[in-house]
């Protein structure tokens, strides 16, 4: 085991005991060569996966195709850009 146990992260957190607990894939996705794999914290692998995470929905909010849209049923509501419209059938106000 080339770790010897120990905890092998980049970036340590402050909760970080040193004790390499949780496997973890160095660069994320389906390569499982010992060579892609770490041994991790659990605090330091809580840490790394929520920063990735955080990276991967921010370029996916950038590369979004489509802007986003308001839900459609808000549309046709009173306050929410439907002002004057009719009521909704066989709606009763509180």
């Amino acid at each position: 085991m080339r770790a010897h146990g120990r905890c092998q992260a980049e970036h340590h957190v402050p909760e970080c005991d040193g004790i390499g607990t949780d496997c973890d894939h160095i660069i994320a996705g389906d390569n499982h060569s010992l060579d892609n794999l770490q041994w991790l914290s659990h605090p330091c692998h809580k840490a790394k996966t929520e920063r990735e995470n955080a990276e991967r929905n921010t370029r996916r909010a950038h590369t979004r195709k489509h802007p986003r849209e308001r839900f459609p049923g808000l549309l046709d509501r009173p306050g929410r850009g439907g002002e004057g419209l009719p009521p909704i059938v066989g709606v009763t106000a509180g």
